[in-house]
């Protein structure tokens, strides 16, 4: 099957947009793939990319699942706000210049508004898995309603 492009499921817009294409989607999960080089956010010199980054690549995940979802139903992508996590396991410091990665975000709960993905980054070649977590986000219908008291 092929699938939209990840930015037109995603509130972010490039180049901070850091999924490379979605490649497989269903009710309850999303796969993305992102290819680490030189030229890529957060790269250094080397073309390498900090493990911790992948934080935002399974958030990234985890927003192009509700945004297909979304979409489907006819709805408006909805902008999502990172609440955090329990548990997150790195167990690279880095991802290698010329690595493809694959990340999927499994929406473990949600009740519309706040939602809770298990997520991990593996090689897209094989292998365990490099990055693992509990994601922990909010969707609200009314963004500007999340606002209300920040002082914004």
């Amino acid at each position: 099957m092929t699938w939209p492009a990840v930015a037109s499921v995603l509130p972010q817009s490039p180049p901070m947009v850091l999924l490379d294409e979605i490649v497989a989607h269903d009710a309850d999960s999303t796969t993305c793939r992102v290819r680490i080089g030189f030229g890529v956010p957060f790269a250094d010199d080397a073309g390498d990319v900090p493990s911790y980054v992948a934080l935002e690549y399974m958030a990234q995940t985890a927003a192009a699942h509700s945004g297909l979802v979304s979409r489907a139903r006819g709805e408006p992508i909805r902008v999502g706000y990172l609440l955090g996590s329990r548990r997150i396991e790195l167990h690279v410091d880095h991802f290698r210049a010329g690595q493809e990665l694959s990340v999927v975000a499994v929406q473990v709960w949600s009740d519309g508004v706040l939602g809770s993905f298990a997520c991990e980054v593996r090689d897209a070649a094989g292998g365990g898995a490099l990055v693992e977590c509990v994601l922990n986000a909010m969707s609200p219908a009314d963004p500007e309603s999340a606002r209300a008291g920040d002082g914004a």
